[in-house]
């Protein structure tokens, strides 16, 4: 799976009047203009999922963490790896912050409200979690 994610403008960015290259257009799609020939189309890209800066916590989320749970609890294994450009949003989508929880936070709330009532509904059922960051 494949998704790609457009960050905010930082302040040094602001500051130097940077311009949006990449639009994410229609789900899964994105175009990039080169601003050195600004009468060229844009490349256009497809990837399973595509976000730009507006996009939200819960609908990342929803797109590619609670798939891998779900898959986690018929009992495969699973990995996320965050991987791009330095800036891109990648420890934001995975980490978030209090208002806005990203994937990690996300993923442990419901994999613990799903332990909680498969264990209600069969109290001999255990469970094994562990977690590994690099």
């Amino acid at each position: 799976m494949v998704a790609v994610r457009c960050r905010p403008f930082n302040s040094r960015e602001k500051a130097q009047n940077e311009g949006k290259i990449i639009a994410i257009k229609d789900a899964g799609y994105c175009g990039i203009a080169n601003p050195h020939e600004p009468d060229a189309p844009p490349r256009e890209f497809s990837f399973d999922y595509t976000y730009d800066d507006d996009s939200e916590q819960l609908g990342i989320y929803k797109n590619l963490g609670a798939p891998l749970l779900d898959k986690a609890f018929q009992g495969w294994n699973g990995t996320i790896f965050a991987y791009g450009q330095t800036g891109s949003g990648k420890s934001f989508s995975m980490t978030g912050s209090h208002d806005q929880p990203g994937i990690i936070r996300q993923m442990n709330e419901e994999m613990f409200s799903k332990i909680a009532i498969s264990q209600t509904a069969t109290p001999d059922l255990k469970f094994l979690v562990t977690c590994s960051f690099m």
